[in-house]
């Protein structure tokens, strides 16, 4: 009888436990079903947004040029559209050697150092009296020597040369003519038919300046150069007179200007010849060299303070004092 209640109860507590066991399971799979579609709700958003970010990030960092280009449409009247014409540019009165109007315009145009062409533009001409005149003393002038050359010699030069960069013409000639013997009416002659030429090929705004001839053993050029002077007046020329640069006051030659032959100058002469020049044609380059040379002897690294020598010392080259003749600019 006992045994047969507690039976009774064992199957019982066995029949109560099973709905909890019921129970639970059920609640685990509803619990776990929640998860599993909170997840899928999860994922879901998640993807929606990475999606979205990619598409607004597309939006955003959208390649250049990958947009679509979109033009205007044309205007009504783009068929007919023509452009307006550039002015004109209003033409100016001008020569090969520049404008034709020089009343104030004092430059010539000089040409491409590289074509080859001269760009001096003074010209000293004349006959081997030139000969040891050194042009790099000089500033844009050109020196033509032609050994022996009388006035007919010259003209067939001139008559092959171009002329048309040159703004001063100095000619020195007429010395050769009267070693030869020839009267100063022929000589007056020839010189004219040479200015006539020059006046031919120069530009017109060239200017014409003679040389007188300088003193030759032997001959007296008192009378020649007033013939040229006559010229140079008619023509309305410049005449340079250099019978104060070789004579002294009681009118004696300084035979120390001249070679040998007593025909051609010396340095010292062909100085004396050019500061003659440029006192009627600025010729001579002008340069500085206070700051730099003694100003006494013309030594460098040191100055007049301390110079050995207490005074300027002449040159003998060009009879100019504060330099010695090795540091001669012109004919060293």
């Amino acid at each position: 009888m006992v045994e047969s209640i507690i039976k009774t109860i064992h199957s019982n507590k066995q029949d109560q436990s099973l709905p909890l066991s019921k129970t639970v399971n059920s609640s685990t799979q509803t619990v776990s079903t929640q998860t599993e579609e909170q997840e899928k709700t999860l994922k879901t958003r998640h993807t929606s947004m990475h999606i979205e970010y990619r598409t607004i990030s597309t939006q955003i960092y959208q390649p250049i040029g990958s947009e679509e280009k979109r033009f205007d449409p044309p205007p009504h009247n783009v068929v007919d559209y023509q452009p307006k014409p550039k002015p004109q540019k209003p033409e100016s009165s001008k020569t090969e050697f520049g404008p034709t109007d020089y009343s104030n315009d004092n430059t010539v145009p000089i040409p491409n150092r590289f074509t080859g062409e001269n760009n001096k533009t003074t010209l000293i001409i004349g006959s081997s009296i030139l000969k040891g005149i050194q042009p790099r003393g000089l500033q844009n002038t050109e020196v033509c020597t032609n050994r022996g050359a009388n006035i007919d010699r010259l003209i067939d030069v001139l008559q092959k040369k171009d002329m048309s960069t040159y703004r001063t013409i100095i000619i020195h000639i007429g010395g050769n003519d009267l070693d030869n013997g020839d009267n100063l009416q022929s000589i007056r002659d020839n010189y004219e038919a040479l200015l006539y030429l020059l006046n031919f090929k120069c530009h017109p705004h060239c200017k014409f300046v003679v040389s007188g001839i300088l003193p030759r053993k032997g001959l007296n050029m008192h009378n020649p150069n007033e013939m040229l002077k006559d010229l140079c007046e008619q023509f309305n020329l410049q005449f340079i007179d250099h019978t104060n640069m070789f004579y002294d006051k009681n009118y004696n030659l300084s035979y120390s200007f001249f070679h040998h032959d007593g025909i051609h100058l010396s340095k010292k002469g062909t100085s004396a010849f050019l500061r003659s020049v440029n006192m009627h044609v600025s010729i001579l380059k002008h340069t500085d060299q206070s700051d730099r040379y003694c100003v006494h002897c013309g030594e460098p690294n040191h100055n007049s303070k301390s110079c050995r020598h207490g005074r300027k010392v002449l040159c003998h080259s060009c009879n100019n004092f504060g330099h010695k003749e090795k540091f001669c600019e012109f004919y060293n």
